[in-house]
């Protein structure tokens, strides 16, 4: 077998090296969202932790492949990688281009998501958990309406009392408030453009994320291409045959004869 080009091989054992590395980060993703999920959360979230997990160990495990049979020269192992990436690159340009073709109406339909939950009493108990945390977190109050967006103001909207930038003097009906102050101060901040904001970078940042992957997995087909190709042997070629027997050739004993016809003499 003709010997691959060293500097190839050597390119796409490291090209593997990082792709192992990738497989760990996604495999650690799932476990830190494994242990830090709750049983109650855990039911919701079971199947984005499993796919964690089953991509993280395939990518390490079709990277360990590719650099052991890079390094061995062995043809089975470098036709699994190449299977392998083809099938991981066209899984990331699946997800990322239907992606990409809906980002300009992403920043709209996250904030008509957002204005849907409005008046938030009345969403879930966990949707108001998390709209209150945010509230104390970022000192803001409701999504685009500010207090208005509650019918019963909580006591993550009220600023404390060392606090004065952004926020207002409001008068409350007991209607309005859960806490036992009828004037209070407010956040006139309101949480909406930051999750809004938010979310569409998360967005981004998972866009980024799919054709990175694509662009490195169609690398990975590109290297074990040339690999495969390098390590194709030579057409079969005709040997040359040279005959060894000592007798004089055929033209040769006919002038013999002839010289002796002759009585050896010449014209």
């Amino acid at each position: 077998m003709v010997s691959a080009n060293s500097l190839l091989k050597a390119l796409f054992i490291f090209f593997n090296q990082l792709f192992v590395v990738v497989g760990g980060v996604i495999f650690s993703l799932g476990l830190l969202c494994h242990v830090f999920t709750n049983e109650a959360e855990f039911e919701e979230r079971k199947m984005g932790i499993f796919y964690l997990y089953l991509v993280g160990a395939l990518t390490i495990i079709i990277a360990l492949l590719g650099a052991y049979g890079a390094h061995k020269e062995k043809k089975s192992m470098l036709i699994v990688f190449f299977v392998g990436m083809c099938l991981a690159c066209s899984v990331m340009l699946r997800f990322a281009v239907p992606s990409a073709i809906i980002r300009p109406q992403m920043e709209e339909a996250v904030e008509s998501y957002f204005r849907s939950l409005v008046p938030l009493d009345r969403t879930p108990p966990s949707t108001r958990h998390m709209a209150e945390l945010l509230q104390a977190q970022f000192k803001c109050c409701g999504i685009f309406n500010g207090y208005k967006d509650w019918q019963r103001i909580p006591q993550s909207c009220v600023c404390q009392d060392d606090e004065f930038e952004n926020c207002d003097s409001v008068s409350l009906t007991p209607y309005e408030t859960l806490f036992s102050q009828r004037v209070t101060m407010v956040y006139t901040q309101s949480c909406g453009p930051m999750l809004v904001n938010y979310v569409v970078k998360i967005f981004d940042i998972w866009l980024g994320i799919c054709f990175g992957l694509a662009a490195l997995a169609l690398l990975g087909v590109v290297m074990s291409s040339l690999l495969l190709v390098q390590m194709k042997p030579p057409k079969f070629r005709r040997p040359m045959i040279f005959s060894l027997s000592s007798h004089p050739p055929k033209y040769s004993e006919l002038i013999n004869e002839s010289s002796k016809s002759d009585g050896g003499h010449g014209w």
